[in-house]
């Protein structure tokens, strides 16, 4: 497992904020930042780990985010490619 370089971490974040900009409207968006809902009760958890796969181009290990942080405080990491 090795952790995202700045750059990686960078397209990530772009291509999750490019993805919940267009699908989350201002209830889901409060829902969500408030830890009323998740991104898999949303129905993103999985588009989002796809839009992050195809942003840093290699396979993630984990992606999460911890219910006592904010929905922002994502975190990421990736497989080292063999």
């Amino acid at each position: 497992m090795a952790p995202l370089s700045p750059t990686e971490r960078r397209s990530a974040a772009d291509a999750m904020a490019a993805l919940l900009l267009m699908e989350l409207g201002a209830r889901e968006t409060d829902l969500l930042a408030s830890g009323g809902k998740t991104l898999a009760d949303l129905g993103l958890q999985g588009r989002l780990e796809a839009a992050c796969r195809e942003a840093v181009g290699r396979p993630l290990d984990r992606m999460g985010s911890h219910p006592t942080l904010a929905a922002s405080e994502l975190s990421i990491t990736a497989v080292a490619a063999e």
